[in-house]
């Protein structure tokens, strides 16, 4: 390896627009999982979720969780 000419500076994480982690922060779950509660007519776009046969199963929780919250 040859030297680089000057100093090198790497980007930080942020620069970089490193994604935030797939998982939500608490705070934004409780604030979706109460609109979803408080909704008159709530809705749960899944994307490609409904193509994995697990992850069916945890949207229907979901919904049944939320929809006997908000009875």
């Amino acid at each position: 390896m040859l030297k680089f000419p000057g100093k090198t500076a790497f980007p930080t994480r942020d620069e970089l627009g490193i994604a935030r982690p797939a998982w939500p922060d608490p705070s934004d779950a409780k604030r979706a999982a109460q609109w979803l509660i408080e909704a008159r007519n709530p809705v749960i776009y899944c994307g490609t979720a409904g193509r994995n046969a697990e992850a069916v199963g945890e949207i229907l929780r979901l919904a049944e969780i939320a929809r006997l919250a908000g009875e």
